[in-house]
């Protein structure tokens, strides 16, 4: 991933977030702490003269209102995206958008939306594995869910994600959302948060069942500046020139 693409995605990122404010942090490295660079390009940003480049369509349309994490998907020259849009109320269904760009600033909403309307869908992220487009979402009440696609138009529910803990029981009821999944050597790693109050590491080898780490512990809390005291969730995982670093959001 270059320095301009990088660029691109996190700009598009931030037209999703709401109340809420980004931050870079490094997760791992093959460096030493006083080696570790944060790099120009992942970290100035200059606002694009025409903001907006994609807003919601208003009072009579499905998504009278959009919200939460939108995801860009870069294959080739051609960039997907993938939306949530409602009718503006707190209660209304969150549905699924998609539009495509060819310069990831000029979208073309789909015909077919809202491309999914059956379950609840929200803050989501999408990989690609092979042929097949997998996206994870929160659902209602933010619980993660895993929805699958060959085309990226056309999605099918898997279900709500089966997380455990290390020992193999399943993790407490209660929300866990925000999910941010990462595949390397075999295996698929889950970042998700629990009420904001931090963010946790699950990994997984088929994406069936995914078990913490780190002693079930968070990877990642709040603080200790002032800008995240409160809450935090990750947005994206970046890896540039060896090292992975994570886009959080979070609020004082």
């Amino acid at each position: 991933m270059n320095g301009a693409t990088v660029n691109f995605y996190t700009r598009l990122q931030c037209a999703f977030l709401l109340v809420t404010t980004l931050f870079l942090y490094v997760i791992h490295s093959s460096l030493v702490a006083e080696e570790i660079s944060f790099p120009d390009e992942l970290t100035r940003f200059r606002p694009y003269a025409d903001n907006p480049i994609f807003e919601a369509q208003g009072p009579g349309h499905w998504d009278v209102k959009i919200r939460e994490r939108g995801w860009i998907l870069k294959e080739g020259d051609f960039y997907h995206m993938w939306f949530t849009g409602y009718d503006g109320t707190r209660a209304g269904m969150k549905k699924l958008g998609y539009a495509w760009s060819c310069d990831g600033i000029h979208w073309t909403r789909s015909p077919c939306n809202p491309v999914y309307q059956q379950h609840w869908v929200e803050d989501m992220m999408v990989i690609r594995q092979g042929d097949t487009y997998h996206m994870f979402a929160e659902g209602k009440n933010d619980i993660a869910q895993h929805l699958t696609s060959a085309d990226g138009v056309n999605w099918k529910r898997i279900g709500a994600l089966d997380v455990r803990m290390s020992d193999g029981t399943p993790i407490a009821a209660g929300p866990y959302g925000t999910p941010v999944v990462w595949h390397e050597k075999d295996t698929w790693y889950l970042f998700y948060e629990r009420r904001d109050a931090g963010i946790w590491l699950a990994t997984s080898p088929d994406m069936k069942v995914w078990t913490n780490i780190n002693n079930d512990q968070p990877v990642m809390q709040p603080g200790p500046e002032s800008y995240d005291q409160k809450m935090i969730a990750m947005n994206q995982l970046i890896k540039y020139r060896g090292t992975y670093y994570m886009i959080f959001h979070g609020t004082a």
